[in-house]
């Protein structure tokens, strides 16, 4: 192979933006084609993670380009969006594209995996790991210690992640009643929140957390429904998160998982309620 030192029409760089992504192209833009809605597509979507290689799309949906801003060199192109939907993939094509030339892209497509939003967003899904969506869930996810039934604590619990979508743990024992606090130590590199549940119902709670859809990312993925027990934040990779909650009272297997859409099928485990001692 040897170089012929000219440098094909192509997108560059694709970088995320407060309000969308920023496409650089190696040579400068035809101005009437770069600014016309019909020249892009963007479609989000994830996958199903579990121990078998592959999986079908999931959630795939089109956003909504609300505005086409161009570099004064011709070099960049900012498209806002409608909306992110943090921990998506975001498929970006622009075969509308010509450069000064009238020549078209030799690749018209690119991949943004979108880990986190950046600040200053507007209409966007806000992060929710924002101040508004934690006073939402405080009464399901308590992250200061509370005054009363916590003073001592009765037993301090650590989980993590480890590759392959899954916690490093697989198994916790507290005693039925025992006020609990657990932390949870994100070190994937893709987010993950950490949901108790009540028994037998880890299956309809990564549901329905899965059909939330645009809500998702506002609640955490995480359903308000009463088969939710205690839970964290959705984290972005390497954050931590401690919730405070009391164990339930009947003893048994109560499942834990991450209900970001698809991990609940292998990121799971159990917490185990044992009964009280009787002297």
């Amino acid at each position: 192979m040897s170089w012929t030192g000219k440098i094909p029409f192509e997108i560059k760089t694709i970088k995320v933006h407060p309000e969308g992504f920023s496409l650089e192209f190696t040579q400068p833009i035809d101005a009437a084609s770069a600014q016309s809605l019909s020249s892009y597509q963007i479609i989000d979507f994830t996958y199903s993670y579990h121990h078998f290689y592959g999986s079908d799309v999931q959630n795939k949906e089109r956003r909504n380009i609300t505005e086409i801003s161009l570099s004064e060199d011709g070099m960049n192109a900012l498209l806002k969006l409608d909306q992110f939907r943090k921990g998506y993939i975001y498929e970006i094509k622009a075969p509308g594209i010509l450069n000064q030339l009238g020549q078209t892209l030799l690749h018209d497509f690119g991949y943004y995996t979108l880990n986190e939003i950046p600040v200053g967003t507007s209409n966007l899904i806000k992060d929710p790991s924002s101040s508004k969506n934690a006073k939402r869930t405080s009464l399901k996810r308590i992250i200061e210690q509370p005054e009363t039934g916590f003073n001592p604590i009765d037993v301090a619990l650590e989980i993590g992640t480890v590759p392959g979508l899954k916690f490093d743990k697989s198994n916790l024992t507290v005693v039925a009643g025992s006020s609990v606090k657990l932390t949870f130590n994100n070190t994937d590199d893709m987010p993950h929140n950490f949901v108790l549940v009540a028994k037998n119902h880890a299956d309809e709670v990564g549901i329905a957390a899965t059909k939330l859809g645009l809500d998702g990312a506002a609640l955490s993925f995480v359903p308000e429904i009463d088969a939710v027990i205690a839970h964290t934040n959705l984290l972005a990779p390497h954050k931590i998160e401690s919730i405070y909650f009391t164990a339930p009272e009947v003893p048994g297997a109560y499942p834990f998982l991450c209900t970001f859409p698809g991990h609940y099928l292998t990121m799971r485990g159990i917490l185990t309620v044992t009964a009280k001692s009787v002297l």
